[in-house]
C-alpha cells in the first residue's frame, strides 16, 4: 500500500472542507481503512481516493435530488400555490406529498428514486390543472 499524493490528499482535505464535513474527516478515515487508523495523515491512497469517490457520489446524488424538488417547487409555483411574499406554499407541497403523493411523506424526506415518481405523478398534476385553464 502506498501512502497518498500530495494532489490527491489536498484534493480530500478540501472536499471534505467544502461540505462541511471536516468534524467527520476521522470517522471517515476510520471507515475507509476499515479500522486502521482515524488519522487521514496515516491513510493509503486508495483510502483516499475511495474517500473522495464517496464524497463525489453523495454530493451528485443530493444534487439530482434538489434538481427534482426544485422542479415539483416550480410547478406548484406556476399553479400558484404560493405565499403573499410570492414564495412557494411549502406546506401546501407538503400537506400534498402526504396525502397525495405515493409515499406518503414531506418533499425533503423522499430519496432520490421515490423523487423521479414522485415527479412524474406532479406533473401529471400539473399537466390537469394548466388543461382546466
Amino acid at each position: 500500500m502506498q501512502k497518498p499524493n500530495e494532489k490527491d490528499f489536498k484534493r480530500m482535505m478540501a472536499m471534505l472542507t467544502k461540505h462541511g464535513l471536516q468534524g467527520r474527516r476521522h470517522a471517515f478515515c476510520w471507515e475507509f481503512s476499515q479500522g486502521r487508523t482515524e488519522s487521514s495523515k496515516e491513510l493509503y491512497n486508495d483510502e483516499v481516493l475511495a474517500i473522495i469517490n464517496a464524497i463525489e457520489n453523495h454530493f451528485q446524488i443530493e444534487d439530482k435530488a434538489d434538481v427534482m424538488r426544485k422542479k415539483i417547487i416550480a410547478l406548484a409555483h406556476d399553479m400558484h400555490w404560493q405565499l403573499s411574499s410570492g414564495k412557494a406554499d411549502m406546506q401546501r407541497v407538503n400537506n400534498w406529498c402526504i396525502e397525495k403523493g405515493p409515499y406518503k411523506k414531506a418533499l425533503n424526506k423522499h430519496t432520490i428514486k421515490e423523487l423521479s415518481t414522485l415527479v412524474s405523478v406532479f406533473e401529471k398534476v400539473y399537466k390537469d390543472y394548466m388543461k382546466k385553464l
